[in-house]
């Protein structure tokens, strides 16, 4: 650090550098700390698109519009390790059945470029096909789109029934997968196992594909290589879609209303979209934040 002024209005009690976040000062010794910035993996987090707290509201601290809710999810205190988190969204849904509780954030405007797409999570049942995020769309089924993008939980054989993740993605008529956790890497989430930091990468497009990259609890987590019948492993570069034009679905999927199997049935907190792919990046681990997400780093 440099160039640090401290003026006289004020007195600093105290100035720590705790995880991965720089704290300054404390005004009178009792309110929260100011935190200017949050350098995550050697990084600052520019500012997001959008970013929900979930504290009472469905008030986007981002540059994007509000959510709205769908039902909805109940507010309850955050279960997050650290300060000053507030409270959590629970979606009580059946994993199983149509979701009734979800949320809709306007769209973030990604388009072709870079994502990072990050939350606390916690699931309550060990489900597969719990979603996270959808982003609209009909490139795969212009009757019944399921969605360009869509990021969820994968119990299966293609993560040898192990508690991982699965990403698709639409190419003109086909669909693309990434599966993340197998039997070299266990259950990369347990129901009711407490709540846990995701972040998943879009990187920028290299051609005209672009690679995916998951971290959960600040480790990287390597895709498995598998991939279902002529589809084949993808190890998570896939076609770069335009995940523009449309609203993000959180908790399920963007399909048509009925679908089953796609509800979420757990816990979100903090939940941030970026349009950018350097926040976290790497093979390296990094400290999972200890405090809430600032809408100016």
């Amino acid at each position: 650090l440099d160039g640090i002024v401290l003026e006289d209005q004020e007195t600093a009690d105290a100035f720590s550098i705790a995880g991965s976040f720089v704290e300054l000062g404390r005004v009178g010794g009792s309110n929260p700390p100011v935190y200017i910035g949050q350098y995550l993996n050697g990084a600052t987090a520019p500012a997001p698109i959008a970013l929900f707290h979930f504290d009472d509201g469905w008030d986007n601290s981002g540059d994007g519009g509000n959510a709205t809710a769908t039902l909805p999810p109940a507010f309850q205190t955050s279960t997050v390790t650290g300060t000053g988190f507030g409270k959590q969204i629970d979606f009580d849904n059946t994993a199983d059945a149509v979701a009734s509780e979800y949320i809709t954030i306007p769209d973030p405007i990604i388009g072709t470029g870079p994502l990072t797409f990050e939350c606390w999570f916690n699931i309550d049942t060990s489900t597969t096909n719990q979603t996270f995020f959808s982003e609209g769309g009909s490139t795969g089924d212009g009757s019944n789109p399921w969605g360009d993008v869509t990021f969820a939980t994968r119990i299966d054989g293609y993560t040898d029934n192990q508690n991982g993740f699965v990403l698709w993605g639409c190419s003109t008529s086909t669909f693309e997968y990434v599966y993340w956790g197998d039997t070299s890497t266990g259950d990369l989430w347990t129901a009711g196992g407490g709540m846990k930091h995701l972040a998943l990468v879009r990187q920028t497009a290299s051609g005209s594909n672009s690679q995916w990259v998951l971290y959960v609890n600040g480790q990287y987590i390597a895709p498995n290589g598998q991939g279902p019948g002529s589809y084949g492993p993808m190890l998570g570069n896939l076609p770069t879609v335009d995940m523009g034009g449309q609203a993000y679905q959180v908790g399920r999927i963007a399909h048509n209303a009925g679908t089953t199997e796609y509800a979420f049935d757990g816990q979100m907190d903090e939940l941030r979209i970026s349009k950018s792919d350097t926040i976290y990046s790497g093979t390296s681990s990094f400290t999972v934040p200890v405090v809430p997400f600032q809408a100016d780093p």
